[in-house]
């Protein structure tokens, strides 16, 4: 469920969606599951566990939930820090992609628009 669009200085909107993603650190690394807090067409925003270090590269998947098969990219974390104390040790990350090979950068296009048009029309219809 889409809670709203956010503006601010960056190229594109972000949508503040909960979306399924997993990162894998590196080739036969860790892999991270976790939601997204907010997702754009250059990068997204979520929790985890674990700290991760600006320029570190990762393989990301993200579900969207109208396709069982998820969109792949590899990224680079811009961002990453502490969130205020919640009991356990949490993060807050933003990425952004570095390369999406054309086929799923297409499907995440449409995927991303897809999720766009139905925010819209749910709030036209409230």
């Amino acid at each position: 469920m889409v809670k709203r669009i956010l503006h601010d200085r960056r190229r594109s909107s972000r949508l503040d969606i909960p979306l399924k993603i997993e990162q894998r650190l590196s080739r036969g690394g860790e892999l991270l599951k976790a939601l997204s807090s907010d997702i754009s067409g250059n990068g997204l925003r979520f929790q985890l566990h674990r700290y991760l270090k600006k320029g570190e590269k990762l393989r990301t998947s993200i579900h969207f939930p109208s396709d069982p098969k998820p969109v792949t990219a590899v990224s680079e974390v811009i961002w990453c820090k502490e969130k205020p104390a919640s009991g356990k040790k949490m993060f807050d990350a933003g990425i952004k992609y570095v390369k999406i090979i054309p086929r799923d950068r297409d499907r995440f296009i449409f995927l991303f628009c897809e999720t766009m048009i139905n925010y819209f029309m749910a709030r036209a219809s409230k």
